[in-house]
């Protein structure tokens, strides 16, 4: 697998307006590791910006800033092509939004609240096409 760690993002305007493309995680093991402080972030344009197919789980982030400079911002861009994005929280590395689906990946956006109870364990190889409210015959077939 591939990992890409950055360090020295703590000398002055070294790694501001940064963009990184993570490699993701393996079984739940970061491959993407920057280390800074108020020197990753924003400059002048659209902040820190972050590629990672897992989103937070494919990054890890040892930051010893403030959060208290305007600095500190961009956007992370998740899911198999990025077409997730989201704005980097003020005070903390995660989206602005707490329920993102860059925050937790695996989560399942719209989990059912009626559970199957006994899924099948054997289905059929040829479903139904069209099928009826009433059975067409008056007793099962096997």
């Amino acid at each position: 697998s591939w990992k890409l760690d950055i360090y020295g993002c703590i000398e002055a305007e070294s790694c501001l307006d940064l963009s990184v493309y993570c490699p993701p995680n393996s079984n739940g093991t970061t491959n993407c590791f920057i280390q800074g402080n108020d020197n990753l972030g924003r400059h002048n344009h659209e902040g820190t910006k972050i590629y990672a197919v897992n989103g937070w789980k494919d990054i890890d982030i040892d930051y010893t800033g403030t959060y208290l400079y305007s600095r500190h911002g961009g956007y992370m861009y998740c899911g198999d092509t990025y077409n997730q994005s989201c704005i980097i929280d003020k005070y903390s590395w995660l989206c602005a939004e707490s329920d993102h689906y860059c925050n937790d990946v695996d989560a399942t956006p719209n989990p059912t609240i009626h559970p199957t109870l006994q899924p099948t364990v054997d289905p059929t190889s040829q479903p139904t096409l069209n099928p009826t409210f009433q059975p067409t015959t008056p007793s099962p077939t096997v």
